[in-house]
């Protein structure tokens, strides 16, 4: 059982902290509708952490990294890319560009301090 104020960012098998960042594709009738890739920033360069092209993914960066997420629209002539809706550090916002920078946050929820940030790619059909 965690107690009040314990920061639950899962540890990894080699004991380094982790963040958890779920990323979601809009879907319909059981096609998602774009792909995203998620960055860290590693010695001055930019590395492909994780790309997800399904519906739901979970990512485990490690804590406290700067990321950097791209959408690629599955086809951009019929789904336009929206917006970011993402919920961070108990807020949630929303960011029209097809970028975005982030680094997770911490909020508390149940007297426990959480690192989650939720993100989702938006998609509109014209």
């Amino acid at each position: 059982m965690m107690t009040a104020g314990a920061a639950v960012a899962k540890p990894a098998p080699d004991g380094v902290r982790r963040d958890e960042l779920v990323v979601r594709v809009v879907s319909y009738g059981g096609i998602t509708w774009g792909r995203v890739d998620v960055y860290y920033d590693h010695a001055g360069s930019r590395t492909l952490f994780h790309s997800c092209a399904r519906r739901r993914c979970y990512m485990y960066p490690v804590h406290g990294a700067h990321l950097f997420l791209r959408e690629t629209p599955r086809n951009s002539h019929q789904w336009r890319f929206r917006a970011w809706i993402v919920r961070n550090g108990g807020k949630t916002l929303h960011f029209h560009s097809t970028t975005l920078r982030l680094s997770v946050l911490g909020h508390i929820h149940n007297n426990v301090l959480w690192f989650r940030a939720r993100v989702k790619a938006n998609y509109v059909y014209p």
